[in-house]
């Protein structure tokens, strides 16, 4: 499991976790932002590499609804431009 920045947490009345994971569910956009996130960290992604909404929501075998929120996300938090 890749560790988690304190800039990355946040707290909540269940306690602190890592921003985007809720306490209560794991929804889509959320496994789907761990997911890029961790293979940004990894290297599986390259800097400046473009990331291609519809592969993506087809990798995952979803919609590009929860893909595009992961990516603004992920993009709030500089991971992706």
């Amino acid at each position: 499991m890749v560790p988690v920045p304190k800039s990355e947490m946040i707290q909540n009345s269940k306690g602190v976790q890592p921003v985007g994971q809720s306490s209560t569910r794991n929804t889509s956009k959320d496994r789907i932002y761990q997911d890029i996130r961790r293979s940004i960290i990894l290297g599986e992604y390259k800097p400046g590499q473009r990331l291609n909404l519809e592969k993506l929501a087809a990798d995952f075998q979803t919609s590009v609804t929860p893909v595009r929120e992961a990516l603004l996300d992920l993009a709030s938090r500089d991971f992706v431009t």
